[in-house]
């Protein structure tokens, strides 16, 4: 988390399928994707 602006950082987007791996992958169930992608 980005302390300053409380948002999710990707750590690297360039990499992102939009797949939802990470939120399968994520061992404390704290992803969560929200379709359709807003862009901030």
């Amino acid at each position: 988390m980005d302390e300053r602006t409380k948002m999710p950082v990707v750590s690297y987007p360039e990499e992102c399928w939009l797949c939802g791996a990470c939120r399968m992958d994520c061992p404390k169930d704290c992803i969560k994707i929200v379709f359709p992608l807003v862009a901030l």
